[in-house]
């Protein structure tokens, strides 16, 4: 692996002890200092020049270069424009109100002292299209981290902070009022917020076609509790090209309850009141653990299923007579049970959690990646499966902090091999890469996919996510969580060296993708400019070169470092089991055969009125069919009709997309459709 060598480290990450320092003070070292935070916590900051060894684009993109208008635009201002309106009209699709805003657009609030203008984006998109050096020489980025985070520091490192004095420090005056306008060379949202659309509407105040945003709509259901579980679930009833095959690459998810399903919820209480559950927990003390609330993470809303918890449970839900009755009023109130995996590969006797950042470059069309190397959390406490304190049990760097403000817990998976092939635990050398590696990337193109339904499909959005596995004794991989806005904590120089090459491989990802994209804007841009001019211009025609044009996949010059942390594991661009990328096998591809549609027959009986013959409508039957059985059912159907009506009548067959929300809507709608075309008939009957 070619990565660079301030990544890679022995097994301990340690640091000098400096817990003298107040806050507010500072130590040198070699190459680094030390300051204390508001928390008294040491936060490590590394210098230029170890910055400058760790990635090659360190201060390459940051210094603002603008230029004359592009030649070819000289005197066609106005035509930008009209293209760049072309462009938002071309660029804007629906989002959910539910599942990509949660039920809470706030455009009329203030935030960050931003002013909305809904021209913003037709300006900006004019402003790149002019000026195609704003993307291709700069890295132009919003920013609202604090000033003291390490995702702040990168923009300036790497790239210009268009905002430099906004960001969550702001005052509570100073964000309320509209004061900042966005510059129009904006390229990159990069928010330490998810929701930070519900402030700004999409392909108008912000989130333009020439801009890339770091976060996506929808993302809750590949890192919310509850929805994680619930789509693995309807992921695992997909028509897979060979289920068997595939079913081995799926079994990352422990079993779990879902206690807000009443007949689940039975289930887990039946059993945990059984003798059987009774003689599990004598023979290895913990069987499950409790996950409480949707979008709680960093080792929050878990609590281990002990002894004094098996009462309090038993007793919130009434022995699980109240499983029909709880409501979950909030997302703080979802509970899920899994089983707790009991026999966790062990370092010194210690529990072990790994993380792994993945990124999600594109969601149109869907292309992941994934950092090479992982890091391992290291429990506060020795492993003993009767000893119920949860510093044994959960591997979270901050309830380790409360144990020993100098146990440092995380180190590189690499070391763990090492350790493991020393003390004959393992004999294979390459232990990760052809057993844990392959498992990790298993799980997360399988966790991405069970969720793909909810992602806002668009070019524009992206996002690094931190995900937590555990390995267990037989060396199989289980998936704990998946965590958004990860962390990023300055606890070591090591650490603070591993996030800054991190946010150097993003910043080059996002940016060569964008790129790509522009440069294929920008030449459709100069045949829309030809085509206006000689009054040739073909709106349909555009809009479908537009759509081709602003999908995600790499142009020849623009391609990610080859030193680059991440390694691409799927992409969507390539054709069956390619996309893949080698990390799961051809029986796990799948289409939409399993979609369904809605099948409407319509019958027609042949009515006589004064030797003229009408075809007025008898009756009209809906049926909802798989796409995998459309041809032979509807077939079946349409002729099974026509045999039954010996002739008398004709009919009609046709489809469309089913959607099982909107179905009664549409076909109320078909019925009221039905009856206007009655009436009609009817009066034209009259007439004859």
């Amino acid at each position: 692996m070619a990565i660079s060598i301030f990544i890679y480290y022995a097994l301990f990450d340690k640091q000098g002890n400096q817990n003298s320092l107040k806050n507010g003070d500072y130590v040198e070292g070699k190459d680094y200092q030390v300051k204390i935070n508001s928390q008294g916590e040491k936060q490590y900051y590394i210098s230029k020049q170890l910055k400058q060894k760790a990635h090659q684009h360190y201060g390459i993109h940051n210094k603002p270069i603008k230029k004359e208008i592009d030649q070819a635009w000289v005197g066609k201002k106005q035509i930008a424009k009209q293209i760049a309106e072309y462009f938002q009209e071309f660029n804007t699709k629906p989002m959910n109100l539910q599942i990509h805003y949660e039920n809470r657009q706030q455009f009329n609030k203030f935030h960050m002292s931003l002013i909305n203008n809904d021209k913003y984006c037709i300006n900006s998109d004019q402003y790149h299209i002019l000026h195609p050096e704003s993307i291709f020489e700069n890295y132009y980025i919003l920013s609202d981290f604090r000033n003291t985070d390490i995702a702040r520091e990168v923009v300036t490192d790497f790239g210009v902070d268009v905002l430099p004095k906004i960001g969550a420090s702001m005052s509570y005056q100073q964000e309320n009022s509209r004061t900042q306008q966005i510059p129009l060379e904006t390229t990159l949202i990069h928010s330490s917020i998810s929701r930070f659309h519900h402030f700004h509407k999409f392909n108008a105040n912000l989130f333009c076609t020439y801009q890339s945003s770091n976060h996506i709509p929808g993302k809750w259901a590949i890192t919310g509790k509850d929805l994680v579980i619930d789509n693995y679930r309807l992921y695992k009833e997909k028509k897979f090209k060979n289920r068997e095959e595939c079913d081995a690459k799926t079994t990352f998810m422990p079993e779990s309850y879902r206690l807000y399903d009443p007949q689940e919820c039975k289930q887990f209480f039946d059993y945990i009141q059984s003798d059987e559950y009774k003689k599990l927990i004598e023979k290895q003390g913990i069987a499950f653990i409790i996950k409480q609330g949707r979008d709680i993470h960093r080792g929050e809303g878990i609590t281990l299923l002990t002894p004094n918890e098996h009462k309090n449970f038993l007793q919130m839900y009434n022995n699980g007579k109240k499983c029909k009755d709880i409501k979950n009023d909030n997302d703080t109130d979802v509970y899920q049970v899994q089983r707790y995996i009991n026999n966790p590969l062990l370092l010194d006797g210690h529990k072990l959690e790994a993380r792994i950042y993945f990124f999600i470059a594109s969601t149109d069309p869907l292309i992941i990646y994934c950092e090479k190397l992982a890091l391992l959390k290291k429990c506060a406490l020795p492993y003993d499966k009767f000893n119920f304190k949860q510093e044994t049990h959960v591997c979270n760097t901050s309830l380790s902090k409360k144990i020993s403000d100098d146990f440092v817990v995380e180190f590189a998976l690499e070391g763990l091999q090492d350790y493991l092939l020393e003390h004959k635990i393992i004999k294979d050398k390459n232990w990760l890469e052809n057993n844990i590696y392959p498992q990790i990337y298993q799980a997360i193109i399988h966790l991405v996919k069970s969720g793909e339904h909810d992602l806002f499909k668009d070019s524009r959005v992206n996002e690094n996510f931190a995900v937590d596995f555990l390995i267990d004794d037989d060396s199989r991989v289980w998936f704990l969580e998946n965590n958004p806005n990860p962390q990023l904590l300055r606890s070591s120089t090591k650490r603070s060296m591993r996030h800054f090459k991190m946010f150097g491989d993003l910043f080059n990802i996002q940016y060569s993708y964008l790129r790509s994209r522009a440069k294929r804007l920008n030449q459709l841009a100069l045949k829309m400019k030809d085509a206006i001019e000689n009054n040739s211009f073909n709106k349909e025609e555009f809009k479908s070169q537009f759509q081709k044009a602003n999908r995600n996949f790499f142009e020849p010059e623009f391609q990610i470092l080859e030193n680059s942390s991440y390694v691409k594991i799927y992409d969507d661009n390539l054709i069956g089991k390619d996309k893949f990328m080698g990390y799961l096998p051809e029986g796990c591809l799948y289409d939409d055969k399993n979609k369904l549609f809605l099948i409407i027959l319509i019958i027609f009986q042949k009515d006589t009125y004064q030797y003229k013959t009408i075809n007025q409508i008898s009756s009209v039957k809906f049926y909802i069919l798989k796409k995998n059985d459309t041809i032979t059912k509807l077939t079946k159907i349409c002729l099974k009709t026509n045999i039954f009506i010996k002739k008398i009548k004709t009919f009609f067959c046709f489809k469309i997309n089913y959607k099982k929300t909107q179905f009664y809507k549409f076909k109320q709608s078909i019925i009221k459709l039905i009856k206007k075309v009655q009436i009609h008939q009817y009066n034209q009957k009259q007439k004859i």
